[in-house]
């Protein structure tokens, strides 16, 4: 079965480098691309696509205008729509979840990270079969059968993670080097915990991993009712070991999968990213992420 995926945004190499990332582990895939959404829409009336991946800030037809487009049209009504934008622009990612967006890629991204999306919503609608599962994995995605290349490969993308300029996605591992940065703006492991306070319920994270853009932790799984899912934005009151308060930011869920394959798993990881918080309150966590406590 031929897969065609269309990729819409108005930089060129953000384009070349999702085609790059995407016949590198696609065989029989056809892509499309499109600087815009209005771009897009001739290539779609031709072209039965099986996913698309698009920017949310575009000029002419902005993401969101192209999504409702998407929607209203009979033949990509249920289609896959992958959103791409700022990490931090918590709006976006509300608006695109409620105007039907399936995933979100938060800028910049690693190719490790473009193929677990893809993955993940080629399998939803039974074109690729489900992966085995990779407990040790903390990339984006929801569930412990998610998607991504074997377990070898994914410890080598998981060292490059952290990417601060998209000017170095989709190169080789050993190119595609990170901006140099200063000791507190690195994560690192950190003991302390974090009262997520979702709107109509609280549940306590154990954090194992703080930076300046987010936490990695642990929580513990409880009724449907009292689950975060993804996009869900919270209040985090974070803590250190001894207790002593480090300050209450604005989260979102960015990821959230299972500790081991077992279904009946009790503990969850999950991935917060900041959002809309001011200059401030990130100098007390700053210093945290220093000492590591």
């Amino acid at each position: 079965m031929k897969i065609r995926v269309l990729v819409v945004d108005e930089a060129a190499f953000v384009r070349d480098s999702l085609k790059r990332v995407l016949r590198q582990f696609l065989k029989n895939v056809e892509v499309f691309d499109a600087v815009n959404g209005k771009r897009a829409m001739p290539l779609m009336h031709g072209n039965k696509m099986t996913l698309i991946i698009s920017s949310w800030d575009m000029p002419e037809m902005s993401g969101d205008e192209f999504l409702a487009w998407v929607r209203s049209q009979e033949n990509f009504a249920k289609t896959p729509f992958i959103v791409m934008a700022d990490g931090g622009d918590r709006k976006s990612v509300e608006a695109a979840v409620k105007a039907g967006a399936n995933d979100f890629l938060a800028k910049p991204f690693t190719p490790d990270e473009v193929q677990k999306r893809i993955v993940k919503q080629l399998t939803r609608i039974g074109v690729m079969k489900k992966p085995p599962s990779n407990p040790h994995d903390s990339g984006g995605s929801l569930g412990a059968l998610t998607g991504g290349s074997g377990a070898a490969a994914k410890a080598k993308t998981q060292k490059k993670r952290e990417v601060k300029s998209a000017a170095g996605f989709g190169l080789p591992a050993a190119t595609a080097k990170p901006k140099a940065s200063k000791p507190s703006d690195k994560s690192g492991n950190f003991d302390g915990t974090a009262q997520l306070n979702f709107e109509s319920y609280s549940i306590k994270c154990k954090i194992r991993e703080l930076s300046l853009t987010g936490v990695n932790g642990l929580i513990q799984r409880t009724s449907k009712e009292e689950m975060p899912h993804i996009f869900d934005t919270a209040a985090a009151d974070i803590a250190n070991s001894a207790d002593e308060s480090i300050g209450n930011f604005n989260v979102y869920v960015h990821s959230l999968q299972a500790s081991d394959p077992n279904p009946n798993a009790k503990t969850m990881r999950i991935t917060l990213r900041f959002a809309n918080n001011s200059p401030d309150q990130f100098e007390p966590l700053s210093k945290a992420i220093a000492r590591g406590r």
